[in-house]
């Protein structure tokens, strides 16, 4: 075992054969967190590709390709890590610009092997029966579609709150950053800082006395980091 310092707590790093025996032992008592890596391998570019795509885009429109480097740190904070994305997004103009943004990038997209496995896992009481997600595409809702052994509910916003739960026989998704659907998509700096109070209380309430398995997320989100502290 190895141990390595979290958000400032040790905690033991295992191996993944250690990690899926703990899966087994206590079948649906782990809750999956689920970050952007998982919609890579659907088509939906990460976030630093989407950084990379806006970038090339702008330069076009301004006639900078080539000598881009000063326009983009400043107007995209291209040499902070921390805020590039959040700058990128905010270059494209107002949340209904940002909306049809990824409408646009996630179209035509079809649910990934891992989101169809993830679907399985929770239908079938291997993982929770509700899941966390920073993710605003609609895949694994569609794979739960597909599959078609559970209803999945989508939980985006405060007033969904209230349908959360209650319904043994559903799986939920609480999505963290909101949904292009509902028009309240998360991605600038000062939108991610913080997750809604009410995805805390309702998280910390699932989580109790269970564990969390991460999935394609890095954990890199100011927001993110505040949520799981």
């Amino acid at each position: 075992d190895v141990r390595k310092a979290v958000f400032n707590v040790n905690v033991d790093v295992i191996t993944e054969d250690e990690a899926i025996r703990g899966l087994l032992v206590a079948p649906g008592e782990h809750v999956a967190f689920v970050g952007a890596g998982v919609s890579r391998e659907a088509g939906i570019p990460l976030a630093a590709e989407i950084c990379t795509r806006i970038r090339e885009s702008g330069a076009r429109d301004l006639g900078l390709e080539g000598r881009d480097d000063e326009w983009a740190r400043t107007k995209l904070s291209w040499d902070d890590a921390a805020r590039r994305y959040g700058s990128c997004l905010e270059s494209l103009g107002t949340n209904e610009d940002r909306v049809s943004y990824f409408r646009e990038l996630n179209k035509g997209c079809r649910p990934s092997f891992s989101h169809h496995a993830l679907t399985l896992l929770m239908s079938h009481d291997k993982l929770h029966r509700n899941a966390l997600t920073t993710n605003f595409d609609k895949l694994i809702e569609q794979s739960f579609m597909e599959q078609n052994i559970r209803e999945c509910q989508a939980i985006r916003m405060f007033d969904e709150g209230a349908y959360w739960g209650p319904e043994l026989d559903k799986c939920y998704l609480l999505k963290l950053h909101g949904d292009y659907d509902t028009h309240n998509i998360l991605n600038t700096f000062n939108e991610t800082r913080l997750i809604a109070s009410f995805f805390v209380d309702l998280a910390r309430e699932l989580l109790r006395s269970r564990g969390l398995i991460a999935l394609g997320s890095a954990g890199n989100e100011e927001s993110i980091q505040r949520f799981l502290e």
